[in-house]
């Protein structure tokens, strides 16, 4: 089971993957011109980890609160 974790909701994207038993992790600095490149960040944490999107099972999001 690979589940993806995306938590933007506070001054750092978090990226998480979990693969098993097996955990990757990725952060970037949260601003509203960094937040328009979230795609680009998580293709390429999932590259990085040879793991495609079709591979995911469950994709989780914290929707906030945030400043949006």
């Amino acid at each position: 089971m690979k589940s993806l974790v995306i938590d933007a909701a506070s001054d750092k994207i978090f990226l998480v993957i979990i693969n098993n038993k097996n955990i990757y992790t990725s952060t970037h600095e949260n601003s509203k011109s960094n937040f328009d490149k979230l795609i680009i960040f998580i293709n390429d944490f999932l590259k990085k980890n040879e793991i495609s999107i079709n591979k995911i099972d469950q994709i989780y999001v914290n929707r906030g609160p945030g400043s949006f």
